[in-house]
């Protein structure tokens, strides 16, 4: 039987446009070298079978989806198909530090209870020049973080952790379930929260992904207009639903109260922008989260 590889690495990918091809340079770069890729492609319209045949490298696959599955549906495909002891959802513009893999391995080896490991990031525009650094404030150095070390951080800050930029055990999908669907825009955020329920985590401060920031992007659709908020929300009420300690449950309701006043502070901006609609979304979400902080995860969604 062929041996199972240490890690997946998995490039969900639809209308890649320009930066697929860098992308796959930088995870075939690693200087790890004990890794599977999987390129699963959710019914582009564009070519994407070109780019794929521009490399030889046995350690790469590539499916093509029968229908569409919609971005979390596809990066549960990926899941689906990875063998690996550990599985990373990288994304189709993102590119990799020639580390990148190796300094997650060691960090989840030497940590056998956390279930994955994440790191800081530098953001890079369509040309590839640096435009900033993580979008949060960090953790000055590497560090293992408890679940609710994770959960205060959210409660305080928000999503504090880049998709492409983690590292999990693929045991924790297995036993905790595949992204939820039912959320387009944080999907990575509630799983993040549910495998901090059972497990720790490690941060490691260097930066270890270039995360690129363009307009095609899948998010554009959901910044800005209200939506996003709307889905930390539901994110929110579905992490309550599930079994949380007395600090989880504490640390909820102190999320709720973050995002409903950082949404109330979007709905004044937008309004004076004059995006009526999108204020009225946004101060949906400030009244619907404070209520909530109130009744912490009293709320089951």
């Amino acid at each position: 039987m062929p041996t199972r590889p240490k890690v997946s690495a998995c490039i969900p990918v639809y209308n890649p446009g320009d930066f697929l091809q860098s992308a796959i340079v930088s995870v075939l770069a690693q200087d790890f070298k004990d890794f599977e890729l999987i390129i699963v492609d959710d019914c582009s319209t564009q070519p994407t079978e070109a780019v794929i045949a521009e490399f030889d490298d046995e350690r790469l696959s590539f499916r093509r989806n029968s229908r569409n599955l919609g971005l979390v549906g596809n990066w549960n495909r990926c899941l689906g198909l990875a063998q690996g002891v550990y599985v990373t959802i990288f994304h189709q513009d993102d590119i990799m530090h020639p580390s990148n893999l190796r300094r997650k391995v060691e960090a989840l080896d030497a940590n056998p209870d956390a279930g994955f490991a994440y790191s800081n990031i530098q953001r890079i525009d369509a040309t590839g020049q640096i435009v900033g650094g993580h979008w949060l404030p960090q953790p000055p150095s590497d560090t293992v973080l408890s679940g609710d070390d994770m959960f205060a951080m959210i409660a305080s800050l928000g999503n504090p952790i880049s998709c492409p930029s983690v590292m999990a055990r693929r045991e924790c999908y297995q036993r905790l379930g595949f992204f939820d669907v039912r959320l387009p825009f944080t999907a990575d955020l509630e799983m993040w929260m549910r495998i901090s329920t059972v497990y720790k985590a490690v941060y490691i401060a260097e930066p270890l992904i270039l995360q690129r920031v363009h307009s095609g992007q899948e998010t554009t659709r959901f910044q800005g207009t209200g939506r996003d908020y709307r889905d930390v929300m539901r994110a929110f009420d579905i992490v309550c639903s599930r079994h949380l300690s007395s600090v989880q449950n504490a640390l909820m309701s102190k999320a709720y109260k973050t995002l409903s006043t950082q949404a109330f502070m979007m709905a004044r901006w937008k309004f004076r922008q004059g995006q009526i609609s999108n204020g009225l979304r946004y101060s949906a979400v400030a009244v619907g989260a404070f209520r909530r902080s109130i009744t912490a995860c009293g709320i089951k969604g």
